[in-house]
């Protein structure tokens, strides 16, 4: 069963996404249910990589139902895709970078400091943005402070 059958049978909030987000090259604003699959279809080879390194949190169709439910974001580009969700703690408004993948440059310039992802954020209130990542990516993006790293446990 392909996505398109598989994420036809979800139930999603609001099929508007209506993101507000003005950067290119980003597809939140898309006419349809239709091409918001078929655009996650054409950058769901990007994001697997990312994706299996979850733990087996999400699957592409949970990446999807996020995005048209408008709990996460969905950022495209040729060669280059990336999915975000807005996270409110107690204290702090923050953008997470859930996944991204594609080609690196790109991914660097999109989320270098005062870059897209900056401005975006900073647009929908968030005072920060985070990532958990390998820990490479620190070399990688300048200006970012590594607080510690992910561990994970199945529990048998």
């Amino acid at each position: 069963m392909g996505l398109a059958a598989m994420s036809a049978s979800l139930p999603l909030a609001d099929m508007a996404l209506d993101y507000g987000l003005p950067l290119q090259p980003i597809s939140p604003e898309l006419a349809s249910y239709e091409e918001l699959v078929d655009e996650f279809d054409r950058v769901t080879p990007l994001l697997e990589p990312a994706l299996a390194r979850n733990g087996g949190t999400h699957l592409p169709v949970d990446v999807l139902a996020a995005i048209a439910g408008a709990r996460m974001q969905l950022w495209t580009g040729s060669h280059t895709a990336a999915v975000t969700e807005i996270v409110e703690y107690p204290r702090i408004k923050t953008v997470n970078v859930f996944l991204a993948g594609g080609r690196l440059a790109d991914c660097q310039a999109w989320g270098a400091p005062g870059g897209p992802l900056d401005q975006w954020a900073a647009s929908v209130g968030a005072e920060a943005v985070t990532t958990e990542a390998r820990l490479g990516w620190s070399r990688r993006l300048p200006n970012v402070e590594v607080l510690g790293v992910q561990l994970f446990r199945r529990i048998t």
